[in-house]
């Protein structure tokens, strides 16, 4: 996919597309468990990081360490 592609693409195609790589580099089955899934709350941020050297994307996760709520 060249970048116009995925410029034009919506969040949920983005997050799709993400989900795919993801599958793909992890040999084409990736199990999420219940329980990781039940996991995730609301004090957790996805951050997403481009490194423009390598073309990498990055993507961790931070919790939020304040009382303020981060709206996307």
């Amino acid at each position: 996919m060249d970048d116009e592609t995925r410029k034009g693409m919506s969040d949920n195609q983005m997050a799709f597309h993400l989900l795919a790589a993801l599958t793909k580099a992890s040999g084409g089955t990736l199990i999420i468990k219940d329980s990781e899934l039940n996991s995730v709350d609301k004090t957790d941020t996805l951050l997403f990081y481009f490194d423009k050297v390598t073309r990498d994307i990055i993507l961790t996760i931070s919790p939020i360490k304040s009382d303020e709520t981060i709206v996307h």
